[in-house]
């Protein structure tokens, strides 16, 4: 039976999701250029585009660190401004959901770093992959065939 080196299909993975990750930074970062370039001219639909997905992000951080609000420096009754409907946002609200909006990727970033591996860790991989480089199936430890 064939060995399948998973590193790699794991690095692929890691890879893609890092490209989708960035791919939707760039549309938060569109979206956001496009809401202090001309904030007066979006029409419902595209602020209600916005705010969805400004809400959903904040869900979504939200579930993977419970600290988000102190971090961004949310009080309650900003964050009941947030949610509340669009016909009472005004300039300055769209502003702070900017500057949130840049916090909030700075803190994906920093959640989503991968940690280095330990040195420990490097050797022990060194020491299994040696040992088992000549490994034979339904043989014991250290048995050699009698040829």
């Amino acid at each position: 039976m064939v060995k399948i080196n998973y590193s790699k299909v794991e690095m692929a993975l890691i890879k893609s999701l890092n490209n989708m990750f960035f791919e939707n930074l760039e549309n938060l970062a569109s979206i956001a250029i496009e809401i202090q370039s001309r904030n007066n001219h979006l029409n419902m639909k595209e602020m209600d585009f916005i705010l969805k997905e400004f809400r959903a992000d904040l869900k979504k951080l939200k579930n993977i660190d419970s600290q988000l609000y102190t971090q961004l420096n949310l009080t309650l009754d900003q964050e009941t401004r947030l949610l509340s409907p669009i016909k009472d946002f005004k300039k300055a609200d769209w502003l702070r959901i900017i500057e949130l909006r840049d916090r909030m990727v700075e803190i994906k970033a920093e959640k989503t770093k991968k940690p280095d591996t330990a040195p420990e860790d490097e050797v022990q991989i060194a020491q299994e992959r040696q040992e088992h480089k000549n490994k034979r199936f339904n043989v014991r430890k250290g048995w050699l065939p009698l040829h």
